[in-house]
């Protein structure tokens, strides 16, 4: 899901044919707006820059990143473009402040990729990790890309977020000590100086923010525990206009929760049915939040109706 600054609401979703179908929500009326036929499974993200174009970023079948603007269905940013996207890469693309293209994905080598686009066509640099086989998450802020992500030593998982800025070199923002991670999406989101994370390890969904160049935990940690019930998936934060915290994920029964930290606790703001959810994304639009899930089709939820 994207939110442009006209405040249109995109999303998009694959089907059970892998085709990929993006849909456009303005004045109280949702209207199809693309279908791109993939014909396997793929990796796809929608983003949206200062001037309120609509973008998706897709891998097509031969590992190529393609780029097109909805407004026209037409590819850009094709010079130089990248051919070494896994099935599963986790592409993030995302506009600084210029409106510099700038995008993370993982390779076929299971390695980090950062870059962004110039004159000169697609730059990029691979980070020094290995075994990247996991969600990676991006966020923004002004020109710095923020990108979250865990990766392998002898066996051991570790957390680590890095920064880049288009022209700049990838640096190191922080790693965690190992963790166990359940394999579910990592989601990231930053707000005034902080690095808010969510990730599932084990029955748990856990929230820490970096700041000042340490790990801590946030709202003591747990947002959820699902006990001896099966495990939650899918959590996505992002904060309010003020910089307060919502996560919204699948809860242990399927359904869709979302909670807020207040006075550092998470607070649940209650759920909803969505019974075999396989992605949710959580963003603002005018200070309220709006989760997007993927059912068997998409669905966008806004605070007040849950």
């Amino acid at each position: 899901m994207v939110i442009t600054l006209s405040g249109e609401i995109y999303v998009a979703f694959h089907d059970t044919s892998n085709n990929i179908y993006v849909y456009k929500y303005a004045s109280g009326i949702w209207k199809q707006v693309d279908i791109i036929d993939i014909g396997q499974e793929t990796t796809f993200k929608l983003a949206s820059d200062s001037t309120g174009a609509a973008y998706l970023a897709f891998r097509d079948s031969g590992n190529n990143l393609n780029v097109k603007r909805l407004s026209d269905k037409q590819p850009v940013f094709s010079v130089n473009s990248p051919t070494d996207i896994s099935q599963t890469g986790h592409i993030n693309l995302m506009f600084d402040n210029s409106n510099t293209p700038l995008i993370t994905y993982i390779n076929t080598d299971q390695k980090l990729v950062v870059g962004y686009y110039d004159s000169d066509g697609w730059n990029r640099l691979t980070a020094e990790y290995d075994n990247i086989g996991t969600p990676i998450a991006a966020d923004i802020n002004n020109n710095t890309l923020y990108t979250a992500f865990t990766y392998l030593v002898e066996a051991l998982r570790y957390l680590a977020v890095v920064s880049y800025t288009a022209g700049g070199n990838i640096t190191i923002f922080y790693t965690t000590a190992p963790i166990t991670f359940s394999g579910g999406q990592i989601n990231i989101a930053y707000y005034n100086n902080k690095i808010y994370l969510v990730y599932v390890e084990g029955k748990r969904i856990l929230a820490k923010e970096v700041a000042s160049g340490s790990w801590n935990d946030l709202g003591g940690g747990t947002v959820y525990d699902s006990g001896e019930n099966p495990e939650p998936w899918w959590p996505s934060i992002a904060t309010d206009n003020g910089g307060r915290p919502y996560v919204a994920f699948q809860n242990s029964s399927g359904n869709l929760s979302v909670r807020r930290l207040e006075e550092n606790q998470w607070v649940d703001l209650g759920s909803i049915p969505q019974a075999g959810a396989n992605a949710i994304d959580l963003l603002f639009k005018s200070d309220a939040p709006f989760v997007a899930v993927n059912e068997s089709g998409p669905s966008v939820l806004y605070y007040g109706y849950w």
